[in-house]
């Protein structure tokens, strides 16, 4: 795992953003309350909104402006920052969005198969002691479930958001993330932001995007095949029945 910069917003999640406009300034899940933004680089905060509508980001000493694309879309970059937090982020445009209790730290994007997606939940047992002293305001997690999508990024999974730690919400954090971001702000007193996106079983080409396999024809055109949402639907019918056999 390694700190991503602002840009693993726009690679990572351009699966959780909504593209349903509604005349009114929008967010992605991942920019909401609770959130923890990457300290240093400079950090891409996007929505959506009426195609040309001005939309103003203001956080901290910044306050930046864009028009919205023809496509409803817009885009800013918030200029580095220090550690620090709690902190509100105001998005103004057509109507005013508040962005409640954001800290500035390290964002680690948690991925890979069963091992990243054991969460304590199933560990109350060996990790009663951890899970009772977990009350930390300052390590969160932002939980992606593990929806397949074959037909290229989704938009939006609405609904996500980010859970501070405590005996509660740690039943849902995976164990490896949460041990290692205890870890480093133990060390550093530096708020912490996992990212937890992960799949059990999953081959490293079911991370992969189709530019990613221009190389490799044959990858390709099992992509390309499994585009075909009647194809996969009979598959998928043709395993469940072999597994009932």
């Amino acid at each position: 795992m390694s700190p991503k910069p602002a840009f693993f917003l726009s690679l990572l999640f351009s699966l959780l953003l909504s593209s349903s406009l509604s005349g009114k300034v929008k967010l992605p899940s991942i920019v909401s309350d609770g959130m923890v933004l990457q300290r240093d680089p400079e950090i891409n905060i996007w929505g959506w909104a009426d195609p040309g509508e001005e939309v103003t980001v203001s956080f901290r000493d910044q306050r930046l402006q864009t028009t919205t694309a023809h496509d409803g879309r817009w885009q800013l970059k918030v200029a580095p920052l220090a550690v620090g937090g709690p902190h509100s982020m105001y998005i103004n445009g057509g109507n005013h969005i508040t962005v409640r209790d954001v800290f500035v730290g390290d964002v680690w994007v948690c991925s890979g198969q069963s091992n990243m997606t054991h969460d304590f939940a199933r560990w109350q047992e060996r990790y009663a002691a951890e899970i009772a002293a977990s009350e930390n305001p300052q390590i969160r997690q932002f939980y992606v479930p593990g929806t397949p999508v074959l037909t290229g990024p989704r938009d939006d999974l609405p609904g996500l958001s980010w859970k501070p730690s405590n005996p509660e919400n740690l039943l849902k954090f995976t164990v490896i993330g949460y041990f290692f971001a205890k870890k480093i702000y133990d060390e550093t007193h530096v708020p912490q932001g996992i990212i937890m996106s992960c799949v059990g079983g999953t081959p490293i080409e079911a991370w992969t995007s189709e530019a990613g396999f221009r190389t490799f024809p044959d990858e390709l055109a099992i992509v390309e095949r499994n585009k075909d949402t009647a194809y996969v639907d009979r598959n998928q019918c043709r395993s469940q029945g072999r597994s009932r056999i």
